[in-house]
């Protein structure tokens, strides 16, 4: 059957082993640097039990992924809206429908030249 998957493990592990690389960063003898104020902290985060620091960690992690996935959810949007439309992207390329029939074009007039028929270029 399914494999079952424990979020909740795997989110733990995934935060021990970004401690452990925050901590790295730091390096011996430094208390963070700074003024502790990263992207919405609090003004001193020393001053925090383990317990708040994690929760406050999850909730960047919450906003930044919530974030990454409105950017990406956007992105696949435009794309897919570009792909219904059959029109290209904003940078001039020619849509999906176009280069299509431009390579159906080519395949058919490749086999009629491997039949030995005459073919007459257009492009």
């Amino acid at each position: 059957g399914p494999a079952v998957v424990d979020e909740d493990a795997l989110w733990e592990a995934r935060e021990a082993r970004r401690e452990e690389i925050r901590r790295k960063r730091k390096g011996p003898g430094k208390d963070g640097g700074g003024d502790g104020k990263e992207e919405g902290g609090t003004a001193d985060e020393s001053k925090l039990t383990p317990e708040e620091r994690a929760a406050i960690e999850r909730e960047r992690d919450i906003r930044e992924r919530d974030e990454f996935a409105k950017r990406l959810s956007a992105k696949d949007k435009k794309k897919q809206s570009s792909r219904v439309d059959g029109e290209g992207d904003d940078d001039g390329t020619e849509g999906a429908a176009a280069r299509m029939e431009r390579l159906r074009k080519l395949e058919d007039r490749t086999r009629r030249l491997a039949r030995g028929e005459s073919v007459e270029l257009d492009d």
